[in-house]
């Protein structure tokens, strides 16, 4: 007979916490005899230890199961676990959410600590949807995120230029370089003509956040993306255009730990444009001059006819040239002045941030503060940012739970006027344009400029150095937005949760020109000039959801979701302009002698919104969810304040079908999804169904009558406008390969937009001119394609890891977007819309069976080469006569005439492709990171060209198309026109400003070492992270301007893809460090 245990050895291991009732007899009856039996002994052994993360931060929650059993337990506050298992034969399973799961064999140890390393593919586990969390395996609709650590890795101002690159279906145009300034996001294309197309941001459960900015990216968990009507559905009237869902981080249970992450580094613009230097822009001027006049049949040698004996307007700059009588260019000019060397600046960025996060099992707190400053590679320009964010959690029982998110921040914006024309002051048009040969300063100190040239050919400009440096303008922005939560579990599956939000911006913004710079052209003294702009925003948010979960015969899973919401914004500002200061030594609206403009309003919206989610799924495999939302807006007319927004969507985990187990495990995971549903878009003005009242002067009284200001109506009722609405379609496939190695998800949707808000023309007998109304329809439909690979995963042939578990590891994430755009409808009679932006009219159509974003102007066919090419062409019916080494204008519809019937489409703003590939390379503490960007078929409105492509002697020129130029039959250049001929109207919208949009880029390189946790001990450091980082280190593109992927006018949609002398992007690098402790 083996050994006999004593009873309460014996005891501890029946079921008398919570047996059946016969169990818990047995133990009473035991408890009282005292007896001691004699059974087989059970070797099982204790175990305890430590679960810690790669830094060797504790980890709670962790669940450590007996492999082949149900016997486990989880970790509690400082990562430790007990628990009993066999002597022989025992293998513990270490799993927790967002990391690798790790199996170790116990052996003959009583103490077993284990570190987890953080998995890419097991963060994706569980996604953010609207108002709640689903496994990514049960998710139908589509949604893609982005990580913690992939946005931690790029140094940037805000976190919406941390989605570059990274995700299919996501368009993120980083328009322009400067400090602070907005970037524009598509999802799925453009749906919309008047109403936006930007997405619906959600931060923390906050719908509506506009000001990106003051989010320090540092502070984000995770970014989900929801794609398709399905996913965005539960958003209603703002889901159209999709939804980008943001979560912070938040505390866990656990030792208080700290971690400081700081960089500095420096930038520089990514690429400068080639124009001519100064004796180069002499020779240009003189060529130029010189054909005008010969045009003219008169004499060009100056040998024989001086420069001074020449009429006013067909003279050289005396500069230009050696002397009165002589063809050779003045040798003192050499190269001159580089403007761009004068308005760009190396500029340093820098970024420090404090974390804390922990807490005990009622109580988890995340603080974290930080400084971000960022200088302008334009002088005097930068951005500023200081920000404070609280994540608290606290558990007040056992069902009731409380939570508060508060994050205060402060922006300050130094802005210089970058962009336009050098007749509205633009900084960078005009240091492209200027004449190389005027230098930055005089030795007074004065700004010399090109209106002080005199001589006819040059344009007025003001210097850009000087705009810099003395227009000033200032812009500071407080936000506030703070939310509390209430989350109560009555009944097992069954929590209510409500919460209620505010933000609140104030931004003030102010502005001095001064005197002492010309405006305009003309030389200073100028009128000085002030303005003033402040604004209130309040924006407030209560919602309600009740959220039933229920598993049926352990097979049939339900949730429940029932919520209402309401929202209300309110803004107020106000507006002045001051001119007539006595000096600029007080540059403030309050010091002007004479306020000439004033402005205030108060604006405000709401929306009052109920909406459900059913999910249900059989065995995980076969998956239904159905998503409905009925908002009301005041934005809307009286007769269609209210919209209702369903969506369905299922999903088949096919794998798990008897059938496909033979595929098993080439076939590791394969899932079919299917989707449709309706999305609306609310983004219009706050009163643009109402008639509105505007200023109006009337002549009052007798004989001349007085002037006196009143009000008239400005614009016509529509009751019934309402929203645009989507209509989507989405069928997906996600599929896995050699035990998730390999991760394909493939995209296709068709996306049909109707109601687009637009502005028609009305009858004149009724006092107006246009009323906005729903009229038009548009198509978006494409393929989306994201593929990730483990191509290597640091183990040995044999599975065991090479190099003790530190063997290499590459990894590969590929995303392509394939979009296609379609207008159907504009009303009843399909009138084009032409548009136009600065002083580039007409450059823009929209009309029924084309895309969005077409460019519109004359086609130039090439340049004619002899007299007898221009007789037999069409000719133009009004402008300059027309000669050998003019452009050739296509006649569009053949009537012999070349005027403004000829117009045509040229080219399209929008990508045909959209890619974006990451690869990550690992070995021991060294990572490796690159990521590449670029689009495909695309075309841009250089708008550049208009000054410093026709060549005129107005402006610099372009190196490549002077060169180019067409100087006689014999030396036709390749392509471009005569130097200083004939205009033959080609300042109009025509094909030679229209150049290939594509591009290639490398987003950001970048390389850092772990430090061993071995080298830290004895500092009392948990990890060390040194790295450095490029962002934009390279650019491959044909375009000849700083940035093909461009829009001068911002997010509209109208006239997209337009170069207007835009704030050119900056090569960025940093180094940088983080430490835990």
């Amino acid at each position: 007979m083996k050994p006999v245990r004593p009873f309460f050895q014996w005891f501890g291991s029946l079921p008398c916490g919570g047996g059946t009732g016969r169990a818990l007899a047995l133990c009473a009856w035991l408890l009282g005899t005292g007896l001691t039996l004699a059974t087989p002994a059970r070797a099982d052994q204790p175990v305890s230890g430590r679960v810690t993360d790669e830094s060797g931060a504790a980890l709670a929650g962790v669940s450590v199961v007996l492999k082949g059993t149900t016997r486990g337990t989880t970790t509690n506050a400082e990562g430790r676990y007990n628990l009993l298992v066999p002597e022989r034969g025992a293998t513990l399973v270490f799993s927790f959410v967002g990391y690798a799961p790790k199996e170790i064999a116990v052996g003959n140890q009583t103490t077993l600590n284990v570190a987890l390393a953080g998995d890419a593919q097991s963060l994706g586990e569980v996604v953010v949807v609207g108002y709640g969390e689903q496994s990514r395996r049960d998710v139908t609709g589509s949604v893609v995120s982005v990580s913690a650590k992939q946005i931690e890795n790029v140094p940037v101002t805000g976190l919406d230029q941390a989605l570059t690159g990274q995700l299919a279906g996501v368009q993120v145009q980083e328009t322009t370089g400067a400090p602070g300034g907005t970037i524009n996001v598509r999802v799925r294309g453009s749906g919309s003509i008047g109403a936006g197309n930007e997405p619906l941001y959600v931060v923390d459960g906050f719908p509506g956040v506009t000001n990106l900015n003051a989010i320090n990216p540092n502070d984000i968990q995770s970014i989900e993306v929801l794609k398709d009507a399905s996913a965005a559905a539960i958003y209603g009237s703002r889901g159209a255009n999709g939804v980008v869902i943001i979560t912070t981080k938040r505390g866990r249970a656990g030792k208080t730990t700290f971690r400081l992450d700081s960089y500095t580094g420096f930038q520089n613009v990514l690429r400068k444009i080639d124009v001519l230097n100064a004796t180069e822009y002499a020779e240009h001027f003189i060529a130029a001059k010189n054909n005008v006049f010969r045009d003219l049949g008169r004499e060009t040698d100056f040998t024989k006819l001086k420069n001074s004996q020449r009429p006013i307007a067909n003279q050289i700059l005396p500069i230009f040239l050696t002397n009165d009588s002589s063809n050779v260019v003045n040798p003192a000019l050499g190269a001159g002045t580089d403007w761009q060397d004068a308005i760009y600046r190396t500029a340093p960025v820098s970024s420090i941030q404090l974390t804390a996060t922990g807490g005990s099992e009622r109580v988890r707190f995340a603080v974290t503060g930080g400084y971000f400053n960022q200088q302008g590679i334009i002088i005097n320009s930068g951005f500023d940012r200081y920000s404070v964010r609280l994540n608290l959690d606290a558990d007040l029982s056992r069902k009731l739970k409380i939570g508060i998110n508060l994050a205060p921040s402060y922006t300050r914006r130094r802005i210089v006027n970058s962009d336009d024309t050098w007749s509205r002051e633009g900084i960078v048009l005009t240091a492209l344009t200027i004449s190389p040969h005027i230098p930055v300063q005089l030795p007074d100190g004065t700004y010399p400029g090109q209106y002080q040239l005199g001589t006819p050919g040059f344009n007025a400009m003001i210097n850009p150095v000087a705009i810099a440096t003395l227009f000033n303008q200032r812009e500071k922005e407080f936000t506030t937005t703070g939310l509390m939560y209430l989350d109560w579990n009555p009944l097992p599956g069954l929590t209510a949760r409500s919460s209620i939000g505010t933000s609140v911006v104030t931004s003030a913004y102010a502005s001095y020109y001064p005197s002492t710079l010309g405006r305009g052209g003309q030389a200073p003294p100028s009128l000085a000039r002030a303005e003033a702009r402040s604004s209130m925003l309040l924006n407030w948010v209560n919602s309600n959801t009740l959220t039933y979960t229920r598993t049926l015969a352990d097979k049939h899973n339900l949730l429940f979701l029932l919520g209402n919401e309401t929202q209300r914004q309110d803004v107020e500002d106000t507006y002045l302009r001051g001119e007539k200061f006595s000096s600029d030594a007080a540059p403030y609206v309050g010091a002007a002698g004479l306020i000439t403009a004033g402005s205030g309003g108060l604006s405000e919206w709401s929306l009052l919104s109920f909406f459900g989610r059913v999910t249900y799924d059989y065995a995980r495999k076969y998956l239904l969810t159905f998503n409905i939302r009925r908002d009301g807006s005041s934005r809307f007319g009286p007769n269609r304040k209210w919209g209702t927004f369903p969506s369905a969507s299922a999903g088949w985990q096919v794998l798990d079908e008897p059938f496909m187990q033979a595929v098993k495990p080439t076939v590791s995971t394969l899932k079919l999804r299917a989707s449709y549903g309706l999305g609306g878009n609310n983004n219009i003005g706050n009163y643009a169904y109402q008639g509105l009242l505007s200023d109006q002067n009337y002549v009052l009284g007798s004989g001349l009558g007085e002037l006196m200001t009143g009000l008239a109506p400005a614009s016509l009722v529509n009751p019934d406008l309402r929203w645009e609405t989507s209509r989507q379609a989405d069928l997906g496939v996600d599929a896995g390969f050699f035990d998730d190695r390999l991760n394909l998800t493939v995209d296709y949707y068709d996306k049909v937009t109707q109601d687009l808000l637009l502005n028609v023309n009305v009858p004149r007998i009724t006092g107006y001119q246009r009323i906005l109304t729903n009229i038009g329809k548009v198509r978006n439909w494409g393929w989306e394609v994201a593929l990730t690979s483990r191509n290597l995963t640091g183990a040995s042939s044999t599975g065991a890891s090479s190099t003790g578990g530190r063997g290499l590891e590459w990894t590969t994430s590929l995303n392509l977007s394939f979009n296609r755009n379609r207008v159907l409808a504009l009303g009843s009679s399909g009138d084009r819309i032409l548009s136009g932006t600065s002083q580039i009219f007409e450059s823009h159509v929209v009309e029924v069976g084309q895309p969005l974003g077409n460019f519109y102007g004359y086609k130039i066919l090439g340049v004619f080469n002899s007299q007898e090419e221009i007789n037999a062409w069409a000719r133009w019916t009004s402008g300059p006569v027309t000669r050998p080494g003019d452009y050739r204008f296509q006649d569009t519809n053949g009537d012999g005439l070349i005027n403004a019937s000829d117009r045509t489409i040229l080219g399209n703003a929008f990508p045909k492709v959209i890619y974006g590939m990451t690869n990550t390379f690992r070995y021991r503490g060294v990572e490796f990171n690159i990521l590449v960007q670029g689009n495909q078929g695309n075309q841009v409105i250089n708008g550049t060209r208009r000054f410093m492509g026709i060549l005129t002697t107005g402006n610099n020129q372009y190196r490549e198309i002077v060169e180019g130029a067409w100087r006689s039959p014999e030396n036709p250049g390749t392509g471009y026109a005569r130097q200083g001929g004939s205009s033959n109207n080609n300042i109009n919208m025509n094909s030679t400003w229209v150049e290939d949009g594509s591009f290639f880029r490398i987003r950001t390189v970048s390389l850092a070492y772990n430090v061993p946790q071995t080298l830290l001990k004895n500092v009392g450091l948990r990890g060390l992270r040194v790295y450095s980082l490029m962002q934009n280190p390279l650019m491959a593109t044909r375009y000849l301007g700083y940035n093909p992927d461009v829009s001068f006018s911002g997010r509209a949609v109208l006239n997209p893809g337009v170069d207007y002398g835009t704030y050119p992007l900056a090569r960025t690098t940093t180094f940088g460090v983080v430490l835990d402790f």
